[in-house]
């Protein structure tokens, strides 16, 4: 680590040097584009490793996304190792998720005051929930303000959007709503308001009235506030943004909570200081209050390249740092690695309309760089150009992967992923679709209306085109005249009907017949198999887009509590509001690519040659109004905002984000924009005319030659491109960060290709009837043995029963089989209970298990290592239930692993041994069948033992309490035959599995994902996936 350290110091700049060195007491370091800050992060980390006594697990950086937080702890890796992965490198919400995941018994009450509620029992609240629950309240009371006179759902979204800045803010107002606005005192704060302003007809009139008329609305929110929280309380849901202010809170009454987070975490890092809210704020001064105004805190940040930031408070967190911590150091870096002089001075001047003491970039790079804005006379015109030139550049033997255009809005891309498509220029962009616009997502759901309405001739004959396919074309005449009503006839015995249009009407008549009695899920799950949708798809060029598209209607099914039928319902509404259903960001492309993406998503990156197009005004531009006036510095003696008006303000902020586009170009910067899109004029954008006026502006009109080229162009095919190839790029980006599960690692073992579907593209599917079941049994013996020991007494069988009939209501099962498990769980579990009730006394010690020797034969499990042996007929009070290895980054080498252990016990608390025990559900196995030493042989189970022995070995917070010295098997058979099967493993076993281990991952990394057949076990879905 040291050699790697001071090689990387050396190439240091003095002020870069000064952040990475002073590593006590606060720093604030304000880092412009490309001063390399994320060297410093990563340096800085390393240094406090080299310099004191600290493990890493007692620094804690807080990065912006997921994503920075990876690449963070990559580049750290190349630095100092494997200890990389045991600094906890994370975003704000991850953190406050880990700490009530941590202590989940400190967050239990935290909706519903009148009686305990389990946290896990609350729900999170969807978009769709929120606006239903906002309607309900503009709709239940008289409002003055926030609810027009015929128009009584105007401000729906703007106000669900309102609640979520409250609470990312904390804005006391708000969150104490008993509080009032003082409208003379906030006009005597905000004098810039009171100016005299003139209407269309020329009359003057005061600022004040639109101002006051926000007041009165915002008074009205924060009251219309306090009754939404009410409303969550008494159903038991959250919001997204309320679990960070819950931890938050509980820092405020709970000190000692506190002080856990103060010992562990001895140095706090935070990467783009400057987009802080102000509840991640609170998280910092409660993580830091230990120390006073010393704490070991280093923030780095550019308010200039503020663009996620509340409105208006860009210099908000810098000031609020600076009288937080009064002594701190404070570092400019800049000297900028990254751009050409010429495309930073230009970028200078035009922040400078925001920050006139703008500090001036110094490049190292000393060569003037490439700067042009062209104007062409259309969008078209536009957009084939930068296609053609970048054809140009790339036949100049510049790889496509140093270029990028970046634009303002999703639905830019579209177009300049097709132009380069056309010219075989590969590219790559990130995707995020709103399922619910999607043609094979609207086939679906019509689906679903038709088996709900099935007297429907529209939406017979909906569906009738959507499964055309699967349909004799001569019939659908037929079928359009007959309509739905064939369904319930005898269609079977209609000569002048076809065999596959029979055999779909067969499909509909028997599902229209299984609808009442299925949740959405399961007839999700129906349409799927039956009517043949992934089977459409397993060999269509855009696969994993709709797989995705695919998932994300499924798990919006999983997600849902209400029938079909609602469901459905709930999705039309969705649309009737205007709310979109994303599914996860996918990769979609090629590596050594063109990237297509928005300027936020760019934020952090650079390239050689940077394409803006498309600079309009109404892009570039916020033309509405804020409704509300929630400032910034309601809890505070801060201003968030200056002097200027709500439109300077809108300006300035899109000002920073068009700053962070210009600073993303090291050598090239290709500005342009056009006078018309479709038909519309359109009108440049303010901030082409606020750059520097030597740069050249360049009018593109269409001669003869640009304009035949173009046409051609158009006319030309679009080429294919290469979608394994692609597939391949979005594959390694998964893999390369998905943890190797237990289950995970034997399925590969099974059948590489069936991970591949299941683990990594993760084919929509619900859990089997079974497997639901195996759930609710692991989710009340979870539940049991935590109340265990939280009360220190055995909870009684009731208990047992009552946390099981909570987790069978849960799972997606039909009416008929929830009563059949009901009953059949009640029986087990009682059962369970009776052989188990009597508690065990904690021993010193229990019998340890040997694994089997060929030299001593099977009865090798006689010989103890300790004893007393094992009470096997008693309960042993758990130390814990789920041991959750996921949020703790575990690694084997750079191999990401991860599981859950359903319970851990003392096995010799002298030497701090402990077992760890798996349920399993359905028929037990006997020793001999789980060491694979009969017919029937699966060691599946004994793999996954070894799997938790070797997690125990190398999670800090795990080994540093614990030492693994048995792993258990608990059966609880439907024959009540209550079987357990202790195992322990020596070295060279574990050698054996590691390189195991390590092989799959290889294997995983090198895209090898063959068919494998199972005798009697055939994969569900590998043969739809040839290719």
């Amino acid at each position: 680590m040291t050699k790697k350290l001071l090689q990387e110091l050396q190439k240091l700049n003095p002020a870069q040097k000064k952040a990475v060195q002073t590593i006590e007491g606060p720093v604030l370091t304000l880092a412009g584009p490309g001063t390399g800050k994320t060297q410093i992060l990563t340096l800085r980390i390393a240094q406090i490793l080299r310099q004191t006594q600290m493990n890493p697990y007692n620094i804690l950086c807080l990065a912006f996304t997921e994503t920075a937080a990876r690449e963070m702890q990559e580049r750290l890796t190349k630095i100092i190792g494997a200890a990389a992965f045991d600094v906890k490198i994370t975003t704000f919400h991850s953190f406050t998720n880990s700490i009530i995941a941590d202590f989940p018994h400190l967050f239990g009450d935290k909706t519903n005051q009148e009686k305990q509620i389990n946290f896990l029992d609350l729900v999170q609240l969807d978009d769709l929930k929120r606006l239903k629950i906002i309607e309900k309240l503009l709709l239940r009371y008289h409002w003055k303000y926030i609810k027009p006179f015929k128009s009584n759902l105007f401000y729906l979204k703007l106000i669900s959007k309102a609640i979520a800045d409250i609470k990312r803010e904390r804005l006391t107002l708000a969150r104490n709503h008993k509080s009032k606005i003082n409208p003379s005192t906030t006009l005597r704060i905000d004098g810039e308001r009171s100016q005299t302003i003139k209407n269309q007809n020329g009359k003057s009139k005061s600022k004040n009235t639109t101002f006051i008329n926000q007041l009165n609305r915002t008074q009205e929110l924060f009251e219309f506030y306090a009754l939404y929280q009410e409303d969550l309380t008494k159903q038991n849901l959250y919001d997204y943004e309320d679990m960070i202010n819950w931890v938050i809170d509980e820092f405020e009454k709970n000190p000692d909570l506190a002080l856990i987070y103060q010992e562990k975490y001895q140095y706090i890092l935070v990467d783009e200081y400057q987009d802080s809210n102000n509840a991640q704020i609170e998280i910092l001064k409660h993580l830091t209050s230990f120390y006073g105004q010393n704490g070991n805190i280093f923030v780095v940040g550019d308010p200039n390249q503020s663009i996620y930031r509340f409105q208006g408070a860009s210099d908000y967190n810098v000031k609020w740092f600076l009288k937080n911590y009064p002594e701190a150091n404070i570092i400019h870096l800049a000297i900028n690695y990254r751009s050409k002089q010429n495309i930073l001075d230009g970028a200078r001047q035009l922040i400078k309309k925001n920050n006139p003491k703008q500090q001036k970039l110094i490049a190292k790079r000393k060569r003037q760089g490439s700067i042009e804005i062209n104007l062409f006379q259309s969008a078209d015109d536009e957009i084939f150009a930068i296609a053609k030139k970048i054809k140009l550049l790339v036949d100049k033997k510049i790889t496509p992967d140093k270029m990028a255009i970046l634009v303002r809005q999703n639905n830019q891309i579209e177009n300049f992923a097709f132009a380069l498509a056309q010219r075989k220029i590969p590219f790559q962009t990130t995707k995020i679709n709103n399922i619910l616009s999607m043609p094979i997502i609207e086939k679906i759901l019509s689906l679903v209306e038709f088996l709900i309405n099935p007297a429907s001739k529209i939406l017979f004959d909906q569906i009738c085109f959507y499964f055309r396919k699967q349909l004799a074309l001569s019939d659908i005449f037929i079928l359009k005249n007959l309509g739905s009503a064939i369904i319930a006839k005898n269609f079977k015995n209609q000569k002048n009907i076809s065999a596959p249009t029979k055999i779909f009407l067969e499909k509909l008549q028997k599902t229209i017949l299984q609808i009442p009695e299925l949740l959405a899920p399961q007839v999700l799950q129906i349409i799927f198999n039956q009517f043949d949708i992934i089977a459409e798809i397993g060999n269509v060029s855009d696969r994993l887009e709709k797989i995705s598209a695919l998932k994300t209607l499924m798990n919006n099914a999983k997600d849902t509590k209400s029938n079909v039928k609602e469901w459905i319902k709930d999705l039309r509404t969705m649309q009737n509001y205007g709310l979109e259903l994303y599914g996860s960001q996918e990769f979609f492309g090629q590596q050594k690519a063109v990237t297509i993406q928005t300027v936020h998503q760019a934020k952090g990156r650079e390239y050689e040659y940077v394409f803006l197009p498309q600079i309009f005004e109404n892009i570039w531009s916020k033309t509405k109004p804020e409704l509300f006036y929630l400032p910034i510095n309601s809890q505070t003696n801060i201003s968030g905002t200056n002097s200027n008006n709500e439109k300077e303000i809108n300006v300035q902020e899109e000002r920073r984000l068009f700053y962070v586009a210009l600073t993303r170009a090291k050598n090239a910067l290709f500005i342009s924009t056009s006078h018309t899109r479709g038909n519309d004029i359109m009108r440049s954008s303010r901030f082409l005319e606020e750059l520097p006026r030597k740069i050249k502006r360049k009018n593109i009109t269409n001669n003869l030659n640009f304009k035949i080229a173009q046409t051609v162009d158009e006319l030309s095919a679009t080429a294919i491109i290469n979608f394994p190839r692609a597939e391949k790029t979005w594959l390694k980006n998964i893999v390369k960060n998905q943890p190797l599960s237990p289950t995970g690692f034997t399925t590969y073992l099974k059948c590489p290709r069936d991970y591949l579907l299941k683990n990594i593209i993760r084919l929509p599917q619900i859990k089997s009837a079974a497997q639901s079941y195996g759930t609710a049994i692991h989710k009340a013996l979870e539940e049991f043995f935590r109340d265990y020991i939280k009360n220190n007494y055995l909870p009684e069988a009731n208990d047992l029963i009552k946390y099981f009939d909570r987790a069978i209501e849960k799972e997606i099962l039909s009416k008929k089989e929830k009563i059949e498990f009901l009953q059949a769980g009640k029986k087990l579990l009682s059962n369970y209970f009776e052989k188990y009730k009597r508690p065990t006394q904690q021993a010193a010690g229990y019998s340890f298990v040997p694994p089997f020797d060929p030299a001593k034969g099977r009865d090798s499990e006689q010989a103890p290592r300790y004893s007393p042996s094992w009470n096997k007929n008693n309960f042993q009070k758990p130390l814990w239930t789920e041991f959750n290895f996921r949020p703790h980054n575990v690694r084997f080498g750079s191999i990401p692993l991860t599981g859950k252990i359903d319970k851990i016990e003392w096995l010799d608390k002298r030497k701090n041994l402990v077992r760890v025990i798996d349920y399993k559900t359905g028929q037990a196995k006997s020793r001999n069948e789980i060491m694979g030493l009969t017919k029937k042989r699966d060691r599946n189970y004994l793999l996954q033992l070894q799997f938790y022995w070797l997690l125990g070995e190398l999670d800090h917070r795990f080994f540093t309490k614990w030492k693994i010295g048995e792993t258990a098997i608990e059966f609880l058979d439907e024959n009540y035959r209550f079987a357990k099967h202790i195992f322990s493993f020596d070295k060279n076993e574990m050698k054996d599995f590691k390189k195991q281990i390590i092989d799959v991952w290889q294997n995983i990394q090198a895209l090898k994902f063959d068919h494998r057949e199972t005798p009697g076990k055939p994969c569900q879905w590998c043969a739809f996936f040839e290719n």
